[in-house]
């Protein structure tokens, strides 16, 4: 009886494993080459700005969103990377970006948030 709980235990994480790595190759995430206009931006319209929240001076917070400076700014003080993983209030507030999404966004502040 244990050699077949044993064998159905392996049997299960061998598919698990398996189907993750199937996951992986079928939605690769790209974070080594970020770019602002068309990565990182159209992240924060489509969790921050559009959502009404960070899209102006006076958005939620007094954090806006809506320009690269703006962007630029939050990204270099901290703000953007502590919000978006969970240090303090987590955003947005529908839920954690997908981990690839926050790769990028963290890519693209350590390469100092160019406006590429």
């Amino acid at each position: 009886m244990k050699r077949l709980l044993s064998f159905f235990i392996i049997v299960i994480i061998g598919i698990s494993c398996s189907s993750e790595n199937v996951q992986e190759l079928q939605d690769p995430c790209d974070s080594a080459d970020v770019v602002f206009k068309q990565d990182v931006e159209a992240l924060l319209s489509a969790n921050c700005t559009d959502a009404g929240c960070h899209n102006g001076p006076n958005g939620v917070g007094g954090l806006d969103l809506n320009t690269y400076a703006s962007a630029k700014e939050i990204a270099d003080n901290g703000k953007l990377m502590n919000r978006i993983t969970g240090s303090g209030n987590l955003m947005p507030p529908s839920g954690k970006l997908p981990k690839c999404d926050i790769e990028r966004i963290r890519t693209w502040v350590e390469q100092g948030a160019p406006n590429n």
